[in-house]
């Protein structure tokens, strides 16, 4: 997946209404292509990294 979004100074300024697009690079199944309309985004912090750390631990 692609995403395209405004740039920013500061992380302060930045949201989920910062990305303009997304692109998928490859053929993807009709699944997929239907759960593109569903797609949230979410802020990156170091709560989120820590808890992504976490959830691999798992696996």
């Amino acid at each position: 997946m692609k995403i395209s979004s405004k740039g920013y100074d500061t992380p302060d300024e930045v949201g989920n209404y910062s990305i303009k697009r997304n692109k998928i690079s490859f053929l993807p199944s009709a699944e997929m292509r239907e759960n593109m309309g569903t797609v949230r985004y979410t802020k990156y912090t170091e709560l989120s990294s820590a808890l992504l750390s976490n959830e691999s631990d798992d696996v």
